[in-house]
């Protein structure tokens, strides 16, 4: 069956949403990809909402848009909890992840589309740990202490260890 054979079903409200311009087909089992952020930054995805049939589209039930399955990703609901024929409003999801880890959830969108009652996506995003660079600096040639330089915001903890022998 194609996405037509299921616009046929029901003329009266007809869900759609996109990801950059793309619709977002949920026969295909699409997994949206937020790329790789930083740990304790965010990254954040908007998403169009279309309602191209003939009747409201209803997003104002309180469980309407949710994320499953993972801490790391919320979710922006649109300020419209109705949308008329033909219109759009977008919402967005942002992934903030805490440590070096890959996430993964779904994004479930109910209404009362009768084709796709329960809309749900994949998303997944990839964390990199930042690395800096220190440069040590010795207080005199013979000397094992010196000072360390490290160009890091300042809510960055390191630790430090010395290995010497001597």
């Amino acid at each position: 069956q194609t996405n037509d054979d299921f616009y046929l079903q029901d003329p009266d409200v007809l869900l759609n949403i996109k990801s950059n311009g793309v619709d977002i087909d949920p026969l295909q089992e699409p997994v949206i990809d937020f790329g790789l952020v930083e740990a304790g930054n965010s990254k954040a995805l908007v998403f169009t909402i279309e309602n191209n049939g003939t009747a409201d589209l209803d997003l104002s039930r309180t469980d309407a848009f949710q994320v499953l399955y993972s801490p790391y990703f919320t979710i922006n609901p649109p300020q419209q909890n109705n949308l008329p024929a033909g219109g759009s409003t977008t919402f967005s999801v942002v992934f903030t992840p805490e440590c070096n880890q890959d996430a993964e959830a779904l994004v479930q969108i109910v209404t009362n589309d009768c084709t796709y009652p329960t809309f749900t996506f994949q998303i997944e995003g990839k964390t990199t740990n930042l690395v800096f660079d220190a440069v040590i600096q010795p207080t005199c040639p013979a000397a094992a202490m010196g000072s360390i330089q490290i160009d890091a915001p300042a809510d960055y903890q390191f630790a430090w260890e010395n290995g010497a022998t001597t």
